[in-house]
């Protein structure tokens, strides 16, 4: 079993058609070099391109799964409606939900999610607009240091 992690920015334009086509394509090569599980934190922005995008992809690949670590209660609690009913969708497409935490949202939830996204992969997969005060560079930077993650690529936006 090979497992992809993703993490991603969560201020990513939603309407970009191209990245969404990268981001497919680059997920297209990870299943066929034999990826299974893909798991991703399912917060706005990035993760729901990723979601999105295996979703599609289990309609021609069914043995894929797409797993989803939610970091704390009430991830949602201050999205959009747009951005909660998407999150619904993702949910009730995903393979399994593992919730990280029982606890309110806190700094410390994201950082146990983002632990457990590295610690649970082969390859990390990113989209990073750059900035090194995320959740998303901290991903990677943990990504980095693990013995256990053999490829981290980065879709740089």
């Amino acid at each position: 079993m090979k497992t992809l992690s993703f993490t991603g920015s969560r201020t990513i334009n939603k309407n970009d058609i191209d990245l969404a086509h990268r981001l497919h394509n680059h997920l297209e090569e990870y299943i066929q070099k034999g990826y299974t599980h893909f798991i991703n934190g399912c917060a706005v922005g990035a993760d729901h391109f990723f979601s999105r995008s295996l979703i599609k992809h289990k309609e021609k690949y069914p043995r894929i799964k797409l797993i989803l670590y939610i970091p704390c209660l009430e991830q949602d609690k201050l999205w959009s409606a747009e951005d909660k009913e998407m999150y619904k969708y993702i949910i009730e497409n995903s393979d399994e939900v593992v919730q990280i935490t029982n606890e309110p949202y806190s700094d410390y939830c994201m950082k146990l999610r983002n632990l457990r996204l590295v610690n649970d992969c082969d390859s990390l997969l990113s989209i990073w607009n750059g900035n090194r005060k995320s959740g998303t560079f901290q991903t990677i930077s943990l990504a980095i240091d693990a013995e256990n993650v053999k490829d981290i690529f980065i879709i740089k936006i």
